[in-house]
């Protein structure tokens, strides 16, 4: 995907109708944005704020956390849950993408 200046586009995608709609948007990931075209597929919407790798990297007890793909469901669901928090103390819908990872290395 980093070939690509966009992820299809012209073809609206369901952040584009939330993002028109109003929604605060964010996606919180565990991995770089850059990996598989992730990014150019939130950057589908103008509002939408990304925590990914660079982020979680920053936040306390992060290197006990990191796993082979990323950082641990378990950490992630916090960072999450404090982002989600954090959003509904705004008067807006809002919409949070959490991408989990510890289930990605086969058993």
């Amino acid at each position: 995907m980093s070939g690509f200046a966009a992820f299809l586009p012209g073809a609206p995608s369901i952040l584009d109708l939330l993002d028109d709609s109003g929604y605060n948007m964010s996606a919180v990931l565990t991995s770089k944005s850059t990996f598989a075209g992730k990014r150019q597929l939130l950057n589908h919407a103008d509002n939408i704020g990304i925590y990914d790798r660079s982020y979680m990297e920053q936040r306390p007890n992060a290197a006990e956390n990191e796993g082979n793909w990323g950082y641990r469901d378990k950490f992630l669901y916090q960072e999450a849950k404090n982002i989600i928090i954090e959003q509904s103390r705004q008067n807006a819908p809002f919409f949070t993408l959490v991408q989990t990872v510890d289930t990605h290395n086969p058993p």
